[in-house]
């Protein structure tokens, strides 16, 4: 492996791996993305998220949402409403208690987010985030790339 890529996976492992859940005791990794999620959508529009949206950021299957979701509901966290106009669609939406745990974690987070920023300096972030945004470009593109090969090697 080149030695420059090999440091650049290394640190994006560390930066996936960092134990934030010391942060938020109270609520697993997916927990609170759950949370986080429907916290974020709650202030937006004041509504809920589909079962399949959260899924599909959670990328896991809907019989394990549904346990995480149970879970959360046992605990008065979340609710699920059926969609009205299109009874074939569930919402899942914060209860007061889970809107106080999502402001509450949403300001720790942005706590520590803040005191990272402030440690590595503005300069260096904006410049980390012009890279980044230029690597995912790139990836995206080699992504597609190689989809359309795999497709013409599937044709032939």
């Amino acid at each position: 492996m080149i030695p420059k890529t090999d440091e650049f996976l290394k640190a994006m492992y560390r930066f996936h791996h960092l134990n934030l859940q010391v942060l938020i005791p109270e609520l697993s990794r997916a927990e609170a993305i759950i949370i986080n999620n429907l916290g974020m959508a709650d202030r937006e529009n004041g509504s809920g998220l589909k079962m399949s949206t959260l899924g599909k950021v959670l990328c896991v299957s809907m019989p394990s949402l549904s346990r995480m979701i149970k879970g959360l509901e046992e605990r008065g966290l979340v609710k699920r409403e059926i969609d009205e106009r299109d009874r074939r669609n569930t919402y899942v939406v914060l209860t007061g208690e889970g809107r106080e745990l999502f402001e509450k974690t949403d300001k720790v987070m942005m706590d520590f987010i803040m005191s990272v920023y402030e440690r590595v300096g503005e300069k260096k972030l904006t410049q980390l985030g012009r890279l980044m945004s230029e690597m995912a470009d790139v990836a995206s593109d080699e992504i597609n790339k190689r989809k359309i090969e795999n497709n013409n090697l599937k044709n032939q």
